[in-house]
């Protein structure tokens, strides 16, 4: 079985009890579809806490963002990224493993396909930016574009909204699953 997490944002407390209750479970293989840095206030923790937990991380628009890339940025998300950017400075008694830390986001992968599945951050279409909101069921071309590039799940972060969005269009709430969604024949949009 595999955990899939999102969106940690440098709150490491958080994402303690994530992997706590992950680990309750049995489960040790996690993937985790970006924006591990971003808003919390330990990015340098929270990136090691995903290079040990984490079979696999994906770039997250966070991620990309540090790297230079913040085009559509708010003030509070543009404040963010300069301070996590100092917390990460190649320069002072830190900086070897900053420089370990950067190694290591610019290797992330913008998407994981593993079987049936396409793991990304924001959606098909643009992996990292793009937000596939609740709301996008009555926007027939984009959800037209989105499931025309999946052969069957496509799971993603990214807007914070949990859910499943499927092709019929709906948007399917986890209280409306029961906290469960079984797989069908019929393409879905994991959030």
């Amino acid at each position: 079985m595999r955990a899939v997490i999102s969106d940690v944002h440098s709150n490491i407390e958080a994402f303690e009890a994530v992997l706590a209750d992950i680990e309750s479970q049995g489960i040790t293989d996690i993937l985790c579809l970006g924006d591990m840095v971003g808003y919390g206030p330990d990015p340098r923790e929270s990136i090691a806490m995903h290079q040990q937990a984490c079979r696999q991380v994906i770039l997250g628009n966070h991620e990309l963002a540090i790297m230079g890339e913040q085009e559509d940025f708010n003030e509070r998300a543009k404040a963010a990224v300069t301070w996590t950017k100092n917390q990460l400075a190649l320069n002072g008694s830190g900086g070897a493993q900053n420089r370990v830390y950067w190694d290591y986001i610019g290797g992330l992968p913008k998407i994981v396909v593993d079987g049936p599945f396409v793991f990304v951050h924001g959606s098909p279409r643009d992996y990292i930016r793009e937000y596939i909101f609740p709301r996008d069921v009555y926007n027939e071309e984009k959800l037209r574009a989105i499931f025309e590039l999946i052969d069957n799940y496509c799971i993603v972060g990214h807007t914070h909204i949990q859910g499943v969005i499927t092709e019929d269009p709906n948007f399917l709430r986890p209280g409306d699953l029961g906290g469960v969604y079984k797989l069908r024949r019929q393409k879905a949009v994991i959030n």
